[in-house]
């Protein structure tokens, strides 16, 4: 045999290898839902919004209704019972949980049917999406209205303040469509996945999320106050939960969004619940393991995580509508 065939031979067989070895790495993505990640839609106010879809991802339910609510089913829109108590609960990616948790362990979910001692059935809507701010919030409200609510939990961290609106086309963060192959996402989402696990900063934003300007943290607060003053009018109870970062709860970092919302919810007579708290309780009573338990990264929380969420929550709202 020639070289020039024996490498013709070789050349032949590392292509199979590699065409092969990508077709069973898409066909290993695509069972854990990797390539149908959960869809966005832009707003001309809102900004963006999850689109309505099922998707199946890492193993868990990821549900989006026709109201952009994820978790939230279609009857719950609309009051069915006198009685209920209905719920806003307003946040960002805390409160969405991510494609890791299911639908079914959010503290969103958990909430409904909790007995706050009025006898009252509760009924807990869940108005959140990624990287939300206030003002993303308040837009919403604005353009589908408060679903009938008597009371409303906002879940904020250090990070809200100074985050506002800046209609952008959106890119592989918030897909507004499929990608054309399971590798393409997955390529696509490992440096944001290394920087969740390590805590590091991620991409241009990173620093100006941290150290906002003082114009975009001005009319992150006004658009608080503007929120406030919406549910306030509509005869909505409020709470407020703070949600600290992992960094933040272990005495590491502090950062100076926290010192600025916080006298914005005291000035508006809203209470305030520390979910640290219940993190920190819920650490106790393992042992103190390490309150990186209750984490999926440096923010975000996975299922024993969004249990004290709920805890937080139940609190606010007992706190909300003495």
């Amino acid at each position: 045999m020639t070289p020039a065939r024996t490498w013709r031979r070789r050349l032949t067989f590392a292509a199979g290898l590699l065409i092969g070895g990508a077709i069973t790495a898409e066909l290993a993505l695509r069972t854990i839902g990797i390539g149908n990640p959960p869809l966005y839609l832009t707003h001309p106010t809102v900004e963006y919004m999850l689109a309505q879809g099922a998707y199946r991802r890492f193993g868990n339910n990821v549900t989006i209704n026709s109201a952009h609510m994820r978790a939230t089913p279609e009857g719950l829109l609309r009051r069915a019972d006198p009685r209920e108590r209905r719920v806003l609960v307003l946040g960002d990616s805390i409160i969405y949980g991510g494609d890791q948790t299911d639908d079914s362990a959010l503290a969103v979910t958990r909430l409904r049917g909790v007995d706050l001692g009025d006898g009252r059935p509760l009924v807990a809507l869940n108005i959140s999406c990624n990287s939300w701010g206030m003002g993303n919030l308040l837009a919403y409200l604005k353009e589908f209205g408060t679903f009938e609510a008597d009371s409303a939990v906002i879940v904020f961290n250090s990070f809200d303040y100074g985050d506002v609106r800046e209609f952008v086309p959106l890119g592989h963060q918030l897909p507004t469509s499929r990608p054309w192959c399971a590798l393409d996402e997955a390529r696509h989402s490992i440096p944001r996945l290394l920087a969740l696990i390590t805590g590091e900063p991620y991409g241009d934003n990173a620093d100006r999320e941290a150290n906002p300007t003082e114009a975009a943290g001005n009319q992150s607060l006004d658009e608080l106050r503007q929120l406030l003053d919406l549910l306030k009018a509509r005869g909505i109870t409020i709470a407020a939960v703070h949600h600290p970062r992992r960094d933040e709860l272990d005495g590491k970092k502090s950062y100076i969004g926290a010192s600025k919302l916080f006298p914005v919810f005291e000035a508006a007579g809203v209470p305030i619940i520390s979910n640290g708290h219940y993190i920190g309780a819920a650490n106790v009573r393992t042992d103190q393991l390490g309150t990186q338990r209750y984490y999926r990264d440096h923010v975000h929380l996975n299922a024993k995580g969004q249990e004290c969420l709920l805890e937080a929550m139940v609190e606010g709202l007992k706190q909300s509508v003495k």
